[in-house]
């Protein structure tokens, strides 16, 4: 019997998946196939701690409504900023010069206001500032990541 079955009996008001998800992306998917292959549809579900693209991506295709992570922020921290496809390094001496935006297509206040070279500078100072700009880069990237995701479903594409 699947670990999602029987909690709608129960009088749960949704469901709540968290803990040890494994160590790769595949035991996240395993765990999740295990976790919702019964539950009913109806029920929320939310996935503690996953916050990464991929991951999320996998979480939305198994029926998970909402997420909560600190990976935005924590990527922030590292110098890592999120981009179409993946992450860009800050702290690389290849961006110490870039005259331009993290993305050329995001609006956020940093990408409108400031140079990759400027938060290069930044971050390789220790200046906390860059570390404010680059998390809300990272927050504003994940939101517009989520409404697409959002309007993929209701166009039923995922």
């Amino acid at each position: 019997e699947s670990e999602g079955e029987g909690e709608h009996e129960l009088g749960f008001q949704g469901l709540a998946i968290g803990g040890s998800l494994g160590c790769t992306r595949d035991d996240l998917e395993l765990v999740l196939q295990a976790s919702l292959g019964a539950a009913p549809r109806e029920l929320p579900v939310h996935l503690l701690g996953i916050g990464d693209v991929p991951s999320i991506g996998r979480g939305v295709a198994h029926g998970v409504d909402t997420f909560d992570s600190s990976y935005p922020t924590k990527c922030a921290r590292h110098g890592q900023l999120l981009v179409a496809g993946g992450k860009v390094d800050v702290g690389r001496s290849a961006y110490a010069c870039v005259d331009g935006p993290i993305d050329s297509s995001c609006g956020c206040f940093t990408c409108r206001n400031h140079t990759l070279g400027y938060l290069h500078h930044l971050h390789k100072t220790g200046e906390i500032t860059g570390l404010i700009l680059s998390t809300i880069h990272n927050l504003s990237f994940m939101n517009r990541f989520m409404a697409d995701l959002r309007q993929q479903i209701l166009e039923d594409r995922i």
